[in-house]
């Protein structure tokens, strides 16, 4: 079986607007690009699993030590173990944990949660979501006695243990070696590798601590997004947990539609049972075959009394669910399901779906974001009719029915 290729990511901003990639899927020297993330969209490799490298200047690196705790009891107890050591609001940041190691102690990377939902919105709007998150600084090559020092035109980063990593403007350098020397007094380090990106000096001579006394070996990279593609490792602390997770994300959009999800999957399996029911026709008398339709239509519709002439109360059964004329309840929901996923500052307490006309309950923030969502179906091709609406607690209560236009 062939290996999933890996498309490997950088943010070169903390925006996340513009970034740089390249993909293991192309031949011996993958090329790099540089552009949006629409760009990157255009030339995706199907079934690729997407690493993206996110900057390390918004984001620490710390452990903590905690009682052994799993699943939800560690995720509650980690923000508090961390609180004297975070500089903002422990409640306003996202905690990603790694693996205990063995001292008892669990790494983490901190990001404030404002900044990870505006990393979401850049990929979301190109309907992605990748497999990993990590920071940067903890993807650049390590391996015990040895530091790694990525050098840009404005910037630096240090990787000095498997979760101890820095990054600082290139004017800071100095300090930052003095800092990764401090915390790692009693190890050894044999090697320096530094990685210059920088595009213009040639000039990597350091000024290193009196207590890092490494051999030095330089290296000259075209792209950081190599070095770091090199470092990373599936031991890496995947930022993309708890609310971020790829399950979390995909649950939030399936969630609202999990009732009409069960019922398109009851029509089908009905119609999958039909199809049988002909066949075995051949083998069967048509008394025999008269009885197990009523039988089936008992089952599946227990508070119908009267089971005669089953075929045809089942194809009403299922022209019910299917909608006539005006919209199958398949086209209803696709021409309106990634409106309503996209909407924020609303809630969907309720649907209906009755002979092609698809009724939303909905809860909102303001009568004019219904204006706005209103005008978006109706861009989809839908007719939107406002059925009720009413004020009350600041928010608004609303009942829309929707069809296909023209229909």
């Amino acid at each position: 079986m062939s290996r999933v290729a890996n498309i490997y990511i950088r943010l070169c901003d903390n925006a996340g607007e513009q970034i740089e990639w390249f993909s293991e899927a192309e031949e011996s020297a993958p090329k790099i690009y540089r552009g949006s993330w629409q760009e990157l969209a255009e030339n995706l490799v199907s079934g690729s699993r997407m690493v993206v490298f996110a900057p390390s200047n918004s984001m620490v690196t710390l452990s903590a030590e905690i009682p052994p705790l799993t699943g939800k009891r560690l995720t509650q107890a980690l923000p508090y173990a961390l609180e004297e050591s975070l500089a903002e609001d422990v409640e306003a940041m996202h905690i990603a944990a790694g693996v205990r190691n063995s001292e008892g102690r669990i790494p983490v990377v901190a990001v404030s949660t404002e900044q990870m939902l505006q990393w979401q919105q850049q990929w979301q709007q190109v309907s992605w979501q990748p497999h990993y998150l990590v920071n940067e600084a903890l993807s650049l090559p390590w391996e015990k006695g040895q530091w790694s020092l990525l050098l840009e035109d404005d910037a630096a980063m240090l990787r000095s243990g498997e979760f101890d990593a820095f990054s600082l403007p290139r004017s800071q350098l100095n300090a930052m070696l003095e800092l990764a020397a401090a915390r790692h007094e009693s190890d050894s380090i044999e090697r320096l590798i530094i990685y210059d990106a920088r595009s213009h000096e040639t000039d990597t001579s350091l000024d290193l601590p009196a207590t890092v006394t490494a051999e030095i070996q330089q290296e000259k990279v075209d792209a950081p997004v190599r070095v770091m593609a090199e470092g990373f490792s599936g031991k890496a602390i995947n930022l993309l947990q708890g609310e971020f997770s790829r399950r979390e994300q995909v649950g939030k959009f399936w969630r609202p539609w999990r009732m009409t999800a069960v019922l398109l999957l009851a029509v089908s399996a009905l119609q999958i049972g039909m199809l049988g029911f002909r066949y075995w026709n051949l083998s069967t008398t048509d008394e025999q075959l008269y009885e197990e339709m009523k039988q089936v239509f008992r089952d599946t519709f227990p508070n119908v009394a009267d089971a005669s002439d089953p075929k045809n109360k089942m194809e009403s059964k299922l022209a019910e669910f299917q909608g006539t004329g005006r919209g199958t309840f398949i086209e209803l929901m696709e021409k309106s399901g990634q409106v309503i996923a996209d909407t924020s500052n609303m809630q969907l307490q309720n649907l209906r779906y009755n002979k092609g006309s698809l009724e939303l309950e909905l809860v909102l923030d303001n009568l004019q974001l219904l204006d706005s969502l209103k005008s978006r179906l109706q861009e989809k091709g839908l007719q939107v009719d406002v059925l009720s609406a009413s004020t009350g607690d600041e928010q608004v209560t609303s009942r829309i029915g929707l069809t296909v236009a023209g229909s």
